[in-house]
């Protein structure tokens, strides 16, 4: 039975309110505490990428080798938490880029990733952060927001000029988006409304659980930041946020040996007793570094082995992996059972920081055990090319369409010259002129609506977003 369309006595409905209310208010469905950072360090060659991640319990995760060229249905968070049999997607796409992804409640469903362009996005709690109230725009859940622009994009910039048009749904979270030029951005959604910093104003390459312009403000306190407080690195009182800043500005290259060790050093004075992960990314080399509570020694793996083309299987990293060193020969197939453990273990977690909760709450939450496998479910949602004529081809999408969503203007002009159906929907009520929309392919359009029969082979081929 669908929970929002139960009929509840009065008393049971404010329950639930109450509950989504603390909920969304703490920020801590999805798990997060407020402990979260991230870091840029950037000085020379030196470009790396540090995140802790803070949990009240620890709970297991992974990480996912995402594919190319595979089609991908969007969901909000109330769609993704609903038993529903099928998703009414607000968006569909097909990844342009693959991605390794940090995973807690599942494929698919990140909380963390750097794709193969070298764009790389992180996110945190947000105090006081509210996403826009829903309108025309798509809006995906906010982990999926994050694979999305993994898929899609391979710049900071074009992740800026996405995030006014493709909005997150969720509870508040705000995000440090990077990239191989050096470039960085903050994304935070306050009272509705889209907040970035970039540029000139991201002078401080850092991200807690506050708007980034309120730590800023309070950063120009401290002595060598503007004003006259002692900042000590040992003082747990002292923000995160300018502890790090200091620790970033105090870097030399000259002096200390190892760039991946300081990163790690800042991170660990910005660790609490519930710091769970920790993990520095070589933006220009390619090299994830991690380190767990449960297992300390420094492990990595390096993109530059890893397969992204969809005719091999997806890869998964166990987290919890024992030993140190490179593991990038440790990744193993992809199943069902692999995620659903994964899934159930985000819940459990959910349901331990709110055990006095009841079933009713836990549906409205998305943390009821009977969600599990809706959310380890989710990736079969996804279709390869080859797998069109197969029976998963649940939204009748044709090669056509697969080609106008790609922007593959070479390939549209041979399937149409074939005898292609341009007109044809498939079940989404999309055909390959709207695909050709999404993707820009603007010459297609307008040769379309004015009448002439698209003949494709000088189309130009912007690419999404």
């Amino acid at each position: 039975m669908n929970p929002e369309h139960q009929s509840f006595p009065w008393s049971a409905m404010k329950r639930v309110a109450v509950w989504a209310s603390i909920l969304i208010l703490v920020g801590l469905t999805g798990g997060k505490c407020t402990a979260c950072s991230t870091i840029l360090l950037a000085r020379g060659p030196v470009l790396l990428l540090g995140h802790n991640l803070d949990e009240a319990t620890d709970f297991p995760g992974f990480v996912c080798v995402n594919k190319r060229d595979v089609f991908k249905v969007g969901c909000r968070w109330d769609e993704l938490r609903s038993p529903a049999k099928e998703f009414s997607p607000a968006l569909s796409w097909i990844s342009s880029y693959g991605s390794v992804t940090f995973s807690s409640l599942g494929r698919d469903l990140p909380d963390a990733g750097l794709n193969e362009a070298g764009l790389a996005i992180e996110e945190m709690s947000l105090a006081g952060g509210a996403y826009p109230v829903m309108d025309l725009r798509p809006a995906l859940f906010q982990m999926q927001w994050i694979q999305y622009h993994l898929d899609n994009c391979r710049t900071v910039e074009e992740v800026i000029r996405s995030a006014s048009r493709v909005v997150p749904h969720g509870w508040p979270w705000h995000f440090f988006v990077s990239d191989p030029n050096g470039n960085r951005a903050t994304i935070e959604y306050i009272q509705g409304k889209l907040v970035m910093h970039t540029g000139p104003t991201m002078p401080v390459a850092v991200l807690c659980n506050s708007p980034y312009q309120a730590e800023l403000d309070e950063l120009k306190r401290y002595q060598g930041f503007g004003g006259r407080r002692r900042l000590s690195l040992t003082n747990p009182k002292i923000p995160r946020f300018a502890r790090a800043a200091k620790m970033l500005s105090d870097f030399d290259p000259e002096s200390h040996a190892s760039a991946v060790d300081y990163c790690f050093g800042i991170l660990k004075n910005l660790s609490s007793k519930l710091t769970r992960r920790s993990y520095v990314i070589d933006l220009r080399n390619r090299i994830i570094y991690f380190r767990t509570a449960a297992v300390p020694e420094t492990r990595f793996f390096r993109l530059e082995a890893l397969d992204f083309g969809p005719a091999t299987p997806v890869q998964i990293l166990d987290l919890g992996i024992r030993g140190a060193g490179d593991v990038t020969e440790r990744f193993e197939p992809y199943t069902f059972e692999a995620n659903r453990r994964i899934a159930d273990g985000w819940v459990r977690h959910v349901q331990e920081m709110f055990p006095d909760a009841g079933e009713t709450e836990r549906l409205a939450g998305g943390y009821s055990l009977t969600q599990v496998d809706r959310y380890a479910r989710y990736p079969e949602t996804s279709l390869t090319r080859s797998e069109l004529a197969s029976s998963r081809n649940r939204y009748g999408l044709t090669a056509l369409q697969w080609a106008a969503l790609r922007g593959e203007s070479d390939a549209a002009a041979r399937l149409i010259a074939a005898g292609a159906d341009v007109n044809a929907r498939n079940r989404a009520g999309s055909t390959a002129l709207m695909g050709a929309a999404q993707t820009g392919n603007c010459r297609w359009c307008a040769s379309y609506w004015s009448g002439e029969r698209v003949s494709l082979p000088a189309i130009r081929t912007v690419r999404t977003p």
